[in-house]
């Protein structure tokens, strides 16, 4: 522990905060990116134990019609919301406030879950790095407001499911920046990190993300075993670990 250092950084954190303001940040702020569906909220529609995704990655759509159990596009995400300015015409996503008929999914130990679909995401067409800052920041505070209230303490870790395939060298910038978001504004927030569909030319880039994590982060990133293909399985995988919900 180190006074001065904590002190710096608690300086940096405050001028950043003052910047973005994510508490303020609204899915009309970020347009570019929040009419993609990369980066999904994952919600279960009342009455059905589906959950609710957009645009599910080949695996998931193949498990659709395979009959397995999956975790399927019950009601299209876009049916939820209005249309965005400089969307495209999209709607977009995550909305800042829970849906009418759906609820947030959690992991058993009640960490919020955010999915990401590489394949689904095109972080290249951002207007700018701060919207790639925004976004992230967005996303986030989204998972804080979505903590639950267990054994009477508030959830303090999140989830995030991460299918690789797809992934594009074009990409490294902006995920070193969400991973600067998240070491410097949000350190012990992640709760577990859950990557799977890995391609074989995926591990060159794994070696430069791994120079940006720090010891905490990552004991909490797993490479899920080849079985794993989709997001049903993936929360299978979660929910059967010992995690810890609570910094």
């Amino acid at each position: 522990w180190s006074l001065p250092k904590a002190a710096a950084m608690l300086s940096k954190d405050i001028e950043w905060r003052k910047r973005v303001r994510p508490r303020a940040l609204r899915p009309r702020h970020m347009p570019a990116a929040c009419s993609q569906r990369g980066w999904v909220v994952l919600m279960r529609h009342q009455g059905s134990g589906n959950l609710t995704e957009d645009e599910p990655s080949p695996p998931e759509a193949a498990a659709a019609h395979s009959g397995r159990p999956a975790y399927l596009p019950t009601l299209r995400i876009g049916h939820y919301f209005g249309r965005g300015k400089g969307g495209g015409g999209r709607s977009l996503h995550p909305p800042h406030t829970k849906p009418p008929l759906a609820h947030w999914v959690y992991t058993r130990h009640g960490m919020p879950v955010t999915y990401v679909n590489v394949r689904a995401w095109h972080p290249e067409r951002f207007t700018s790095r701060d919207e790639c800052t925004r976004f992230c920041a967005y996303h986030m505070e989204h998972y804080i407001r979505r903590m639950p209230v267990r054994r009477g303490r508030r959830v303090q870790r999140a989830c995030i499911l991460i299918s690789l395939s797809g992934f594009k060298a074009s990409m490294v910038p902006h995920v070193c920046e969400c991973i600067q978001v998240l070491r410097r504004h949000y350190p012990g927030r992640l709760g577990v990190a859950c990557l799977y569909n890995t391609p074989s030319y995926w591990y060159p880039f794994w070696r430069i993300f791994c120079g940006l994590f720090d010891e905490e982060i990552m004991s909490k990133v797993h490479f899920l075993p080849a079985s794993v293909a989709d997001v049903a399985g993936a929360m299978a995988w979660v929910d059967k670990q010992q995690l810890h919900a609570f910094l």
